[in-house]
């Protein structure tokens, strides 16, 4: 259990600490001295001279021998590090962490919705997957999670999977092609519709000052002609 000695004084004019790590030990122990056990000493070491707060953010992760942290707070104090100026590749190599896990998971999984970090924060969605899902469908990661979470739920699994995300987007194709959502986009042949394209400007940049109103309408008419017939 690390403290940190105060320059302030409590009221009983003795010397103030503060407490910078164990502090799930300290917990323990005054819920037991609060049940009446008798602990008079606790096992406790000063920190070295001159330690600040990014050095004891950047300890937090390499030197927690306790409950390991989860990737959301691991991503948390990483953020944290960083606002005091630190680069991700110097706050990687202090906290033993991949500068490639830190960009490709960590720091997109702070800018998921609050829902899937819920999930996250649980450990019934693991980070890279809830990433991985957002990657691939930005728009409707949070409804097929939720619906992932759902089927993983009714087969009494405690965790969703990939699995689950699967079959949750396979329970959506049809109702894509109920929409029309699965059609492909169609092609555009560039070949043909560039000297099209230039007919319709050339024809806006030639008209009579007078004309130019004109000239742009007809040309927005003819452009939505063509490619509405490609759709």
């Amino acid at each position: 259990m690390n403290i940190n000695e105060t320059a302030e004084r409590n009221k009983g004019g003795e010397d103030g600490y503060t407490y910078t790590d164990g502090h799930r030990r300290m917990i323990c122990v005054m819920n037991l001295i609060a049940k009446g056990r008798d602990i008079r000493k606790v096992p406790t070491r000063f920190e070295p001279d001159g330690t600040n707060d990014l050095d004891r953010i950047l300890s937090m992760i390499p030197l927690n021998g306790g409950l390991p942290f989860t990737p959301y707070e691991k991503a948390k104090v990483i953020k944290k590090a960083h606002g005091f100026g630190v680069e991700y590749a110097e706050i990687a190599e202090k906290i033993g962490i991949s500068l490639e896990y830190i960009n490709a998971i960590l720091l997109p999984l702070l800018e998921s919705p609050q829902a899937i970090l819920n999930e996250v924060k649980t450990g019934k969605l693991s980070a890279s997957l809830a990433v991985q899902v957002q990657k691939e469908n930005p728009v409707e990661a949070p409804g097929i999670l939720q619906e992932a979470k759902e089927i993983a739920e009714a087969t009494d699994s405690p965790k969703t999977t990939l699995k689950h995300v699967r079959k949750a987007k396979e329970a959506r194709e049809p109702a894509k092609k109920v929409r029309g959502e699965d059609k492909p986009a169609p092609e555009t042949d560039w070949a043909s519709v560039g000297p099209f394209l230039k007919e319709l400007l050339e024809n806006i940049f030639n008209a009579d000052p007078k004309g130019v109103g004109k000239a742009i309408t007809d040309a927005a008419n003819a452009y939505d002609n063509v490619f509405s017939a490609k759709v």
